[in-house]
């Protein structure tokens, strides 16, 4: 989904010293179900403006979080579930994208960004069953 957000990281993260604006163009999801048919997922915020060999990485920034979940509550998408979600871990950054997961609270019905996602990308969706 193209979006066009301004969100700010502190240059408190564990990866980076960078204090400086990033823009967020696209949001896309993977999405996974486990033995029960659990959702949980994969959210990816592509940037065009940070390298992370020269800036580090977004990751473990708390400013850069808040702000992109309040992003998606401006898309939206209901508090907790904007809120119910973190970065993933270290090696699942990308040099052009940050990457999250989610889970099943993310997945709710109350949760309009997750239609939009899921018509937008049907034939980029990823649903697969954990083994």
């Amino acid at each position: 989904m193209k979006v066009d957000f301004a969100l700010n990281t502190d240059g408190k993260g564990y990866w980076s010293t960078e204090s400086r604006p990033v823009h967020i163009n696209d949001i896309r999801l993977n999405c996974f179900a486990d033995d029960e048919g659990v959702p949980h997922g994969e959210l990816i915020a592509s940037y065009d403006n940070w390298n992370p060999d020269e800036h580090g990485l977004i990751y473990t920034d708390e400013l850069w979080i808040k702000q992109f979940q309040e992003a998606l509550v401006s898309l939206g998408v209901p508090p907790l579930c904007a809120s119910d979600f973190d970065y993933s871990e270290h090696g699942m950054q990308g040099k052009d994208y940050v990457s999250m997961d989610v889970d099943s609270a993310f997945f709710s019905n109350s949760n309009p960004l997750i239609h939009e996602l899921m018509m937008e990308w049907s034939n980029h969706l990823t649903l697969v069953e954990a083994t």
